[in-house]
């Protein structure tokens, strides 16, 4: 975790569940902190104590976490049980 500012932070990707939407292991993404998460957006989470990158969609039921990879299955979390960090502004390649 790298500080920006007080509203960005930079984090090193680590899984490929987000591979269809080019956020791929080592790189970095910028996320602007908020709890106000919209619709569709790519977000950084925490849920049980993990950091999960995932576009977010909401049900009467809960939070839907989905991955762009078709690997991953998308899960339905109640609301309450995750944490919003922010939303995922940029990704920096790394260098291959």
């Amino acid at each position: 975790i790298y500080s920006i500012s007080d509203d960005y932070r930079m984090f090193r990707v680590k899984g490929d569940s987000m591979k269809g939407d080019h956020i791929t292991p080592n790189d970095t993404i910028i996320v602007r902190l908020t709890n106000r998460i919209a619709e569709g957006e790519i977000a950084l989470v925490e849920l049980q104590g993990k950091r999960l990158i995932k576009r977010i969609s909401y049900t009467d039921d809960g939070i839907l976490l989905k991955s762009s990879n078709p690997h991953y299955k998308p899960m339905l979390i109640p609301y309450g049980e995750v944490l919003a960090v922010g939303v995922v502004d940029h990704c920096i390649k790394a260098v291959e």
